[in-house]
C-alpha cells in the first residue's frame, strides 16, 4: 500500500471485485504504529489504544458485504517486531550479530523478550542492530528483501514459541488455515 492507514480502505474498496474474481477470503495486515496511534498513545505501547484500533477495524469489517470472509491483522507495533523475535535471523545477515553480541551492545536478549511488548518503534531497533556492524536499516525495499530472504521455518518457530509475538502467531495461523477450516 505504501501507507498502513489505507489497508482497510483498499480492502473495503475492492471487496466485491476480489470475491467476484474468485477469492475465497481476504487477509489484511498493517502496522499498528502510525501517526494516529502516536497521537493517542504519547509514543508508548498502550493496550487500551491498541484495542481501540482493533475494535474500529472490526466495526468497519462487520459493515462490509462479506465480513465472515475478511480477516484483519495488526503487527504490534511494526512488522519489524516479528523479525526481532526471530533472534537468529540477524546472524544470518552478518555472523557477528548473534544474540549475545546484540545483548552485550544494546542491553537486551532477543531470545528472552517479546518485541511486540517492548519496542514502540521496532524498525529503529533493527537499525541499531545493523549499526553495530556499520550497516543500516531504513525500511527500503532492499532492506526488507534482505531480511525476509533469510527467514526459514526455524525463525518462525523462534518467533512464536514461549508466548512470544502473539499477533505474528495469529497471522501465521491464519495463513495456514485451509478454506475448509475457516
Amino acid at each position: 500500500m505504501g501507507n498502513d492507514e489505507r489497508v482497510l480502505d483498499v480492502i473495503e474498496e475492492n471487496e466485491e471485485a476480489l470475491f467476484n474474481n474468485g477469492f475465497s477470503k481476504i487477509i489484511g495486515l498493517r502496522d499498528m504504529h502510525s501517526k494516529a496511534y502516536r497521537k493517542k498513545s504519547k509514543n508508548v505501547i498502550d493496550d487500551e489504544v491498541t484495542q481501540q484500533f482493533i475494535e474500529a477495524v472490526t466495526t468497519v469489517i462487520a459493515s462490509m458485504n462479506n465480513p465472515d470472509k475478511i480477516n484483519f491483522h495488526f503487527s504490534i507495533m511494526e512488522l519489524e517486531a516479528w523479525w526481532l523475535s526471530m533472534y537468529n535471523l540477524f546472524a544470518k545477515i552478518n555472523d557477528q550479530l548473534t544474540v549475545s553480541f546484540i545483548e552485550n551492545h544494546l542491553g537486551y536478549n532477543l531470545s528472552d523478550i517479546d518485541p511486540e511488548k517492548i519496542f514502540f518503534h521496532p524498525s529503529l531497533e533493527i537499525d541499531k542492530i545493523f549499526q553495530l556492524v556499520e550497516s543500516s536499516y531504513k525500511k527500503h525495499f532492499s532492506d526488507v528483501e534482505s531480511l525476509t530472504s533469510k527467514i526459514d521455518s526455524s525463525d518462525i518457530s523462534d518467533a512464536t514459541t514461549n508466548n512470544r509475538c502473539s499477533c505474528f502467531r495469529k497471522f501465521c495461523d491464519e495463513l495456514t488455515l485451509s478454506d475448509e477450516q475457516t
